[in-house]
């Protein structure tokens, strides 16, 4: 699950063989995944594709013992070294956000859609404080 603005590139080719390309950025909302230029619904069997350094920033939500989470999280970190670990909403308090800042929020699998939406919620708040 991702939430940002991502970049699309559409390749084309016309009839004579000449080919183009079309850029377009894109909202992607809370419960839609990113993968391969497309958007998914939740559910869909996902790899991760290392869309992570396309945000400023990711927020990585899950329980701190969560094997999956901290395998999910280690890509998200690879991808993106400002990445950052939270399983608790008061945690986004230690992270300084910037006002143009790109922010990614994702989660394992069984991190629950309440928590997502609530760290989703305190960030958007963070950036109308500003």
């Amino acid at each position: 699950m991702v939430y940002g603005i991502y970049p699309f590139k559409y390749n084309f080719q016309t009839k004579a063989g000449i080919d183009f390309q079309i850029l377009h950025d894109r909202e992607v909302l809370l419960r839609a995944n990113v993968v391969n230029n497309g958007l998914y619904p939740l559910g869909y069997n996902l790899k991760f594709t290392g869309k992570a350094y396309l945000n400023d920033k990711i927020i990585f939500v899950s329980g701190e013992k969560s094997s999956n989470g901290l395998y999910l999280f280690s890509l998200c970190k690879e991808a993106n070294s400002s990445s950052f670990f939270i399983s608790y909403l008061e945690q986004l308090d230690s992270i300084t956000f910037l006002k143009d800042e790109t922010i990614g929020i994702c989660g394992a699998t069984s991190t629950p859609m309440w928590l997502m939406e609530d760290v989703a919620k305190r960030v958007k708040e963070h950036f109308q404080e500003k």
